[in-house]
């Protein structure tokens, strides 16, 4: 019998909650569905983040209630549900949603999969990024057999690797007076606010 983990990722924080992200294939991650985003008006921004809380809370009722998915896993399911004491005036949801990647500056210097790997050192680090090289899938797809998959799994090994000042500041010649501190995110932390508690 599959247990609810190899579908949800869980960790368990202070008080009975629990962090839950994705964990394989076919988890909570919207595939293909954030694309626009980046480029998108505010009033397509909100039906782009309801869409995403549509699909999670379709994928949670459906783990907990469908009689194919197997008794013990929906029992699992059943015995958690969103932290009451959090997001008291959205449901329990998160207010927005959580963006991991958008529009990125082609600055000074842009950092490649190579300065995460292998060319680590820079003359001009005032940072360090450490946590694995990776990426969720982006896109699922039919291939030529028939067969759906999943596309752009990344999950990479890294040593840490120096950040430089460099990547804050635009090309030469483009502005003398910008300083763009959140041009890299490197995957060190994540956060997010959808908590989950045990019942007892």
């Amino acid at each position: 019998m599959p247990k609810l983990s190899t579908l949800l990722s869980i960790i368990r924080v202070p008080n009975h909650k629990a962090d839950v992200n994705n964990n394989g294939a076919f988890s909570t991650d919207y595939l293909g569905a954030s694309w626009p985003y980046p480029n998108a008006s505010y009033e397509m921004r909100a039906r782009i983040a309801q869409a995403h809380q549509d699909y999670t809370a379709g994928l949670l009722y459906f783990l907990a209630n469908c009689a194919e998915v197997p008794p013990a896993t929906r029992t699992e399911m059943n015995r958690r549900g969103p932290c009451t004491d959090e997001f008291t005036d959205s449901t329990n949801w998160p207010f927005q949603l959580y963006i991991r990647e958008a529009r990125r500056m082609a600055g000074e210097f842009v950092m490649t999969q190579k300065d995460t790997q292998t060319e680590i050192r820079r003359p001009d680090a005032i940072g360090i990024g450490s946590y694995n090289s990776d990426s969720h899938n982006v896109d699922r797809i039919i291939d030529s057999d028939g067969f759906v998959r999943n596309e752009g799994n990344m999950e990479v090994p890294v040593k840490p690797y120096q950040i430089p000042y460099r990547i804050m500041l635009p090309k030469r010649g483009e502005a003398v007076n910008l300083l763009v501190p959140v041009t890299f995110r490197p995957a060190m932390w994540h956060i997010r606010g959808c908590g989950w508690s045990r019942s007892t």
